[in-house]
């Protein structure tokens, strides 16, 4: 499903594709690397592994707090 979407990003033309991926560890690279034409790797250790982990968490946060906020904004409108 988050190769669909990764594949999906990068095919669209307003998008250029990077040199390299950073994905988390659960994603199929081979399938990735292959259809995206791009090398895909996992970091395992270092400042790229870091890196990762801390857009991911920052990315679910924003999420997370924008969907809170859609609820907020409903319930406001059925008042």
């Amino acid at each position: 499903m988050v190769e669909s979407f990764i594949i999906a990003f990068y095919n669209h033309p307003n998008h250029l594709l990077p040199k390299e991926l950073l994905v988390p560890e659960r994603l199929d690279t081979k399938l990735l690397a292959q259809t995206l034409g791009i090398k895909v790797r996992v970091p395992k250790k270092g400042e790229k592994k870091e890196l990762l982990g801390g857009v991911i968490h920052e990315d679910a946060q924003s999420l997370l707090d924008a969907h809170f906020k859609m609820l907020d904004y409903a319930d406001k409108r059925e008042e």
